[in-house]
């Protein structure tokens, strides 16, 4: 068991690196999770460019940072005379200035790999399942690897998300000028309908009309003509009166004649007896 804790150190900070910032995605999750944030709320792309400055900044201390360590703790262990694998353990991990005794180096050595392997093993068996959970079919060489990984796909969702949220916009844009359109038409649908039924009755009255004048003049020919025939007949009662009237004349003319012959005849009759 104690000869795997040197192996296990480099790994161990690696391990809490992965667990700062696993602990620091769980405080972002809980705050609200990108993807909800990025569905509810209109995200400006200047704040996802931000955020993944920012991480790639933390991945790169991150990196600096463990890579200092690995070159701190490879000096050390090579340093140190290893007669033991408790006493280079307990000189590696738990160096101090003073110079204890060969007893005390050895429990201590003792009381830090138990409590190490008591902290570790239950720490590397979730972070072993964690692993299984998001490996790839490629090779991860860290869980700041995974991290990593884990932070890309996020951001590439992101992105995703945004642009489909774009596409959306432009869509809802396009859908809003066709259904203005649609109710403009659906407007002068409604306007040429009226016109076309106020031109149907207006034609069907000119129509009525049309027909009235075209049997007036019939109705004015039958009524003249019947008029014509009755004047007609008037004229031929006139003249037939006119007639007898004349003949009557005549007998009245002749008669007035004789009487007026018999009247002179009367005179010269009595003058003469006279």
């Amino acid at each position: 068991m104690l000869e795997a804790i040197p192996d296990v150190v480099p790994r161990l900070f690696k391990v809490s690196e992965w667990v700062e910032l696993e602990a620091e995605a769980i405080m972002r999750e809980k705050d609200g999770p990108l993807e909800k944030n990025l569905q509810t709320s209109k995200t400006r792309p200047s704040a996802i460019v931000e955020c993944r400055a920012t991480r790639k900044k933390k991945e790169k201390a991150i990196m600096t940072e463990e890579e200092n360590l690995k070159s701190n703790l490879v000096p050390l262990v090579e340093a140190r005379p290893v007669s033991s694998p408790q006493t280079s353990m307990g000189t590696v991990i738990f160096e101090t200035g003073d110079n204890p005794s060969a007893e005390e180096i050895q429990l201590e050595g003792v009381n830090a790999a138990d409590v190490l392997c008591g902290q570790v093993i239950p720490l590397l068996r979730y972070l072993d399942s964690k692993l299984g959970k998001y490996a790839r079919p490629t090779n991860v060489g860290s869980y700041v690897e995974l991290v990593r990984n884990k932070t890309r796909v996020k951001v590439a969702k992101a992105h995703a998300v945004v642009e489909k949220q774009k596409q959306l916009r432009e869509i809802e844009a396009k859908y809003e000028v066709l259904w203005k359109r649609l109710v403009e038409e659906v407007e002068l649908r409604k306007s040429s309908k009226k016109a076309c039924e106020s031109l149907r009755a207006d034609i069907e009255f000119i129509r009525c009309a049309t027909v009235d004048l075209r049997d007036r003049p019939e109705a004015f020919q039958v009524a003249f003509n019947k008029e014509s025939r009755r004047v007609d007949e008037l004229i031929a009662n006139l003249e037939k009166k006119y007639q007898t009237h004349a003949a009557e004349v005549a007998t009245k003319v002749k008669a007035w004649a004789e009487c007026e012959a018999a009247r002179i005849l009367d005179l010269e009759l009595i003058e003469r007896l006279r």
